[in-house]
């Protein structure tokens, strides 16, 4: 469990970004990260650089190359009580 030192938890939130379970996957768009079910993939929507958003679609649906979202791995390690 990662234990925020202030009580503002805002910055470990955005610091440290996980996804809210097991099975799913974290991607990267330029609006921020978002998480995918395993049976999803993660693409990237919008006009612009600035307002790229994630969505999350089926995996067997086809999306073009250039607007699928880069895949995060992140390893955390989280403070015991």
């Amino acid at each position: 469990m990662l234990i925020p030192l202030a009580s503002d938890c805002k910055t470990s939130v955005t610091n440290f970004p996980v996804c809210a379970g097991p099975g799913l996957t974290m991607y990267y768009s330029p609006g921020g990260y978002f998480c995918c079910e395993a049976n999803e993939k993660g693409t990237i929507r919008g006009e612009n650089s600035v307002t790229f958003d994630g969505l999350c679609v089926p995996a067997d649906q086809p999306v073009a190359s250039s607007m699928l979202a880069e895949t995060v791995g992140l390893h955390l390690l989280y403070m015991q009580r």
